[in-house]
């Protein structure tokens, strides 16, 4: 279960979740490897658990991460059983947090 100062891959502090839909939650949090501001997309146990979800979830990502415009760029970061995660990182564009 997600919550506040949770810690993900060593790595991603959730400082708050800020949206939720029928796959998964968004979180904003800290990279603190690179010191920066990232948003966290979670999926859902029940669709971390199916195959067919977590490879579209894992093709999403990485045709998000092959763009080379200003747009957030999402990472993949950890894939378990229990969960599947991807880091988006905010442009200058975007609202610092």
């Amino acid at each position: 279960m997600a919550y506040p100062g949770a810690v993900l891959g060593g790595r991603y502090v959730l400082d708050e979740q800020i949206g939720i839909g029928g796959y998964g939650e968004v979180w904003r949090a800290t990279d603190t490897v690179l010191s920066r501001p990232v948003a966290l997309k979670l999926l859902h146990q029940r669709h971390a658990e199916q195959a067919e979800t977590v490879a579209r979830f894992r093709s999403e990502a990485q045709h998000a991460a092959a763009r080379k415009h200003s747009t957030p760029r999402r990472y993949p970061m950890r894939t378990s059983r229990r969960s599947t995660t991807t880091a988006r990182r905010p442009t200058a564009s975007l609202p610092t947090w």
